[in-house]
């Protein structure tokens, strides 16, 4: 049995790629995903602190993926925290 999330890339044009998360029915990822996405839709403050955060690490981190993803996880336990908090 395959772990999950499953992550799929897609190709959808030249330089244009999707990642796409695939959960089996009834995990819990997808409600939390959803929860994030609207927090920062409704909070400025998050939303530019996560996009800054992305960006930085894009450019400091843009031949290790792997690092890339477990250096978010900082701000997004801090952002979940505010979200759970509210």
């Amino acid at each position: 049995m395959a772990e999950y999330p499953q992550d799929v890339v897609q190709r959808v044009s030249p330089g244009e790629d999707i990642n796409l998360h695939v959960w089996p029915q009834g995990a819990p990822e997808p409600v939390r995903h959803r929860l994030f996405r609207d927090w920062l839709r409704s909070h400025p403050h998050d939303r530019e602190l996560y996009a800054a955060t992305k960006r930085r690490l894009a450019r400091d981190t843009a031949h290790r993926p792997r690092d890339y993803s477990l250096a978010k996880n900082d701000v997004i336990d801090d952002i979940y925290a505010r979200i759970f908090a509210a």
